[in-house]
């Protein structure tokens, strides 16, 4: 009968730690399978022949293109909001449960160049050529020098924002696109226009740019334009490697003066990021990041802008983001840690932030 007794108490806490385990380390989506998570920093070359190629954060296995036209309508990427079960987001006609997000088609086209790049299938290349031309046809002027893309047909509770709002990140992968794009065609339309791509960097986003300058004079590239403004972390980083691209294929002098003052925000900002024992995903809920966004995105993007830079605080942070990752089955013991995953699990049917 004891021995009965000590079997039932270790499985109740056996499923105890599993239930756990689910709450505080969810899937960031359904479209993420297991094989497809591992990131790695990927090294590109800084001549000026053949200057941009795979992307700064690359996942090692690649799709094949009938996995990725799946999620694709007239070969550009959209979303399924069925699929993806978004509580937060609201569409302006509910009836159409697909559209397109600019934060996905704009990566969606780089993903497929550089699964040209490593298959030399040109397949890929077609789809990355679709999204280029997608890209051209909808992109908006909120001034004659500045150029955006908005997420027309969809709002985001979280953050505010009603329909039409623009996204660094967007703004960042559309540059990175665009910059692939004029590298490959020599095409000068593609490069004129990411110059106005780069311009909204430089435009307040209440006047329908993507930048911010806080109390202290810093320099912020908004993923999500919210009042008040939210810094997300990833969204900030993605926007500087499209600056950073732009800048490798046209040495612009205004470029370079737009990265390096928002690098400067960064690397004076990045302590309030660091929660003690995770990474936080943006600095106004200041919640933990999920587990996806702090090992596969948060650490390698700051490697990344640690090889571009050579800035010892990215580094450092990185290393310090890693270290948490040591005793990921012991997170148990981190109490702060635990109650703001299970939070932000209950709070969200998609945890993605």
């Amino acid at each position: 009968m004891r021995k009965n007794k000590l079997i039932l108490i270790l499985i109740l806490v056996l499923a105890f730690y599993l239930l756990y385990i689910f709450l505080v380390f969810p899937k960031a989506a359904p479209s993420y399978k297991k094989q497809d998570i591992v990131v790695t920093t990927s090294k590109w070359n800084k001549t000026k022949q053949d200057s941009l190629g795979f992307y700064y954060l690359e996942r090692k296995n690649k799709p094949d293109v009938e996995t990725v036209l799946k999620n694709c309508q007239d070969s550009v990427s959209i979303i399924d909001i069925t699929k993806k079960s978004y509580n937060t987001l609201i569409l302006k006609k509910s009836q159409n449960k697909k559209l397109h997000l600019t934060n996905n088609y704009t990566k969606c086209a780089l993903s497929c160049y550089s699964n040209y790049l490593a298959s030399e299938n040109k397949e890929f290349l077609k789809i990355f050529w679709a999204h280029v031309d997608w890209m051209v046809i909808n992109v908006e002027y909120p001034l004659d020098s500045v150029a955006v893309w908005k997420n027309k047909d969809v709002t985001f509770k979280k953050y505010n924002l009603d329909f039409g709002w623009a996204s660094a990140f967007a703004q960042g992968y559309g540059l990175s696109v665009l910059s692939r794009a004029y590298q490959d065609s020599g095409d000068e339309k593609y490069l004129n226009l990411a110059e106005k791509v780069l311009n909204s960097f430089d435009l307040h986003y209440k006047k329908g740019g993507v930048m911010d300058i806080d109390a202290d004079g810093n320099y912020w590239y908004l993923e999500f334009p919210a009042e008040p403004p939210a810094y997300v972390l990833n969204g900030m980083i993605y926007a500087l490697f499209g600056i950073y691209d732009y800048y490798i294929i046209t040495d612009s002098p205004k470029a370079h003066r737009y990265f390096e003052r928002a690098i400067e925000t960064l690397a004076k900002n990045l302590d309030k990021y660091d929660l003690g024992y995770w990474s936080a995903y943006d600095l106004y809920y200041h919640d933990c990041a999920s587990y996806h966004y702090h090992r596969y995105v948060h650490i390698p993007q700051l490697m990344s802008l640690y090889d571009i830079t050579q800035r010892k605080v990215f580094r450092d942070y990185a290393g310090r983001f890693r270290k948490y990752l040591n005793e990921p089955w012991l997170t148990i013991f981190k109490t702060r840690f635990s109650i703001e995953a299970i939070i932000r699990r209950i709070r969200y049917k998609n945890p993605i932030m």
